[in-house]
């Protein structure tokens, strides 16, 4: 299971050759793949062991792609977000028969779901009245309790603070 390719690491990903923008993109990668593996961020050093490079450069890679807009770090520089993932728990949980995956809102749910290409079960429930919701996604489709999703937060203006949105 993954959602990209298997990276080949080394220990000089980043040459002259190989600008920081590719170097950038295995990390993404990796942190997406790691992700879709196993269901939570990998830590900055488990990224440097797996890629074969210092600690450092996985760092700045990090924060080059929050940046672009790719990544969410918490304030000690690790992952907290790598939309749709989440590495904390939240109100929506995306289950598979193998893996429990948290998300940062339903549309992120809804992209766990579609990115890993499993059936999945969606869990949350309204914040108006806390009741359970769930939902299904089975061969693609998807069923289970009616509801409405609200963005409270255009679209335009999610990552002005993405935390709360």
């Amino acid at each position: 299971m993954g959602i990209g390719c298997v990276l080949s690491a080394g220990k000089n990903l980043v040459t002259k050759e190989n600008t920081f923008a590719e170097f950038d993109n295995h990390v993404r990668q990796a942190v997406y793949d790691r992700f879709a593996q196993s269901g939570r961020a990998t830590k900055t050093a488990e990224l440097a062991a797996l890629l074969d490079v210092p600690a450092g450069e996985i760092t700045a890679a990090c924060q080059r792609l929050a940046e672009a807009q790719i990544l969410v770090l918490q304030e000690d520089g690790e992952i907290l977000m790598a939309v749709p993932f989440s590495a904390v728990e939240t109100p929506f949980k995306v289950e598979t028969a193998e893996q429990t995956y948290w998300a940062n809102c339903m549309w992120d749910a809804l992209g766990i779901a579609a990115a890993i290409d499993q059936d999945s079960q969606i869990g949350t429930a309204c914040p108006d009245c806390d009741t359970p919701l769930t939902l299904y996604i089975k061969d693609g489709q998807v069923s289970g309790d009616a509801g409405i999703v609200h963005f409270l937060v255009p679209a335009n203006d999610w990552w002005k603070n993405i935390i709360f949105t």
